[in-house]
């Protein structure tokens, strides 16, 4: 059983966290890079940062799901309003 402070510190930690879908998967890509790349060049969002990207695996010779961390939770929602 997890204790309540390390429940609540991970609770707090997934809420940084966003995914991206259906992103082309590159061999031995930088995954924080194509993140960063998406969010600044692609979606004209040059004040949002990934600090930490994950790429999970895909299914079905699908791409794998992107899951990155950014710095707040305020970034977080600047980049669901923006993207609206």
């Amino acid at each position: 059983m997890k204790s309540v402070e390390s429940s609540d510190a991970e609770d707090a930690s997934i809420r940084y966290n966003l995914c991206i879908r259906n992103m082309p998967e590159r061999e031995r890509e930088d995954t924080a890079k194509v993140v960063n790349d998406l969010l600044h060049n692609g979606l004209q969002l040059p004040h949002i940062s990934c600090v930490q990207a994950e790429r999970k695996r895909g299914f079905n010779d699908k791409p794998g799901a992107i899951i990155f961390k950014v710095k707040s939770d305020e970034e977080k929602m600047k980049n669901l309003k923006t993207k609206k």
